[in-house]
């Protein structure tokens, strides 16, 4: 596929700019958390990759473009938000390149429509013609992607799944299974809003989830966490003991530098979602570890 051909696969030639209503999913508030990590690390982090051959985003769940709050306000997601993201005091310097997935082709195609409303605005950073849409399954996808990018190059990834059995651990590991020096990896870790509902106290109600946690994890080593919780008393170090047992994973695959970037609550001070930071650069775990001091102070 060449540079002119991958974004027209879902363009419609002569159509009007897409109406944000109707095109956008429905999320909480609560997503601008993990989403304003991207307006904070992504500039620095480009800066400092400048050096590179080549600087790819690649988004394994983009969605439309567009998400609507509770209270009816609309949000640009992470493609969007990427797409325009320019290096600090140097706005020249961005993405060269993004490859975007959905799994369902009407969210690739107002995607798409999306993009082209962007580019329309001189907002797209990314030269149009840079940026590959593919539907179809991230976890097929993501060998060709790799295969396609320069082992010198930086790369971004986000992965941003709605329950664990989008993102096998097969596919984690396949990020880092063609030997490119530079992959920084932000992840949902979805440990209360799904994980932990998976694990069921009865033995019993448990096996029926056990194999897909097994996939997820690339290991069934949580099972001897499991059986460590006996008590109501033993949840909170079971939580923990489960996130650690993710991270540990991410280390042996070989990134040096693994942190958790947010906990994500909604309203209520309720618990959702880790989002995960994975690089092997002591500077882009800097950056995301003063990025998570500021995030402390408040940003919505």
């Amino acid at each position: 596929m060449t540079d002119r051909d991958r974004l027209s696969l879902f363009k419609i030639p002569e159509m009007p700019p897409v109406r944000v209503q109707g095109r956008e999913r429905r999320n909480g508030r609560h997503a601008l958390q993990k989403l304003e990590f991207l307006n904070r690390f992504l500039p620095p982090a480009l800066l400092a990759t400048r050096s590179k051959v080549s600087r790819h985003y690649v988004d394994l769940f983009a969605g439309q473009g567009y998400f609507r709050d509770e209270e009816g306000r609309v949000h640009e997601g992470s493609a969007l938000r990427a797409l325009s993201i320019g290096a600090e005091d140097s706005q020249s310097v961005a993405f060269t390149d993004a490859t975007l997935v959905n799994l369902f082709p009407e969210h690739a195609q107002a995607l798409a429509e999306n993009i082209e409303k962007l580019c329309a605005t001189r907002r797209c950073r990314v030269p149009q013609n840079r940026i590959e849409l593919i539907q179809g399954d991230a976890n097929e996808a993501v060998p060709r992607i790799l295969a396609r990018i320069h082992p010198r190059a930086y790369v971004f990834v986000f992965a941003d799944p709605e329950n664990p059995g989008q993102l096998p651990w097969e596919t984690v590991k396949a990020l880092r299974s063609q030997g490119h020096e530079s992959v920084d990896l932000y992840l949902l870790f979805p440990l209360d809003m799904a994980v932990i509902r998976m694990m069921a106290w009865d033995r019993v109600k448990l096996e029926p989830t056990a194999a897909a946690l097994t996939r997820f994890y690339g290991t069934d080593e949580w099972r001897a966490v499991v059986e460590r919780r006996v008590t109501d008393r033993d949840r909170e170090r079971c939580r923990k003991e489960l996130e650690d047992l993710y991270m540990q994973g991410l280390r042996g695959l070989g990134w040096k530098h693994v942190s958790r970037a947010r906990e994500v609550k909604r309203a209520g001070n309720h618990r959702l979602y880790q989002m995960l930071f994975a690089t092997n650069h002591p500077v882009a775990d800097n950056l995301a570890k003063w990025e998570g001091r500021e995030s402390q102070l408040g940003f919505i």
